[in-house]
């Protein structure tokens, strides 16, 4: 939920008018990805750990309606990292 707080803070553009999930955890991912079908476009905002990296690169290869979208946090952990980071700058 954090990062998708997160997100909303550094990158208010990046959600509006759009559907959000916070998954709180990769364990609930197989319940949201039948849903991906619904929609034209995903964008992944997952954690630049061993488990995200994982997760992106499956997403990405299974759902071309996928879009990778770590790069606006690329040398944090996560959104959340990122926030803290510059808000102490």
């Amino acid at each position: 939920m954090f990062d998708l707080l997160s997100l909303a803070e550094l990158f208010p553009d990046e959600i509006i008018n759009s559907d959000a999930v916070a998954l709180n955890s990769l364990a609930f991912l197989k319940q949201i990805t039948p849903h991906f079908k619904n929609y034209k476009e995903v964008d992944l905002y997952l954690d630049n750990d061993q488990p995200g990296n994982k997760n992106r690169k499956k997403l990405l290869q299974d759902y071309k309606n996928t879009n990778d979208r770590s790069e606006l946090f690329q040398v944090y952990k996560d959104l959340n990292e990122k926030l803290i980071s510059t808000k102490k700058q």
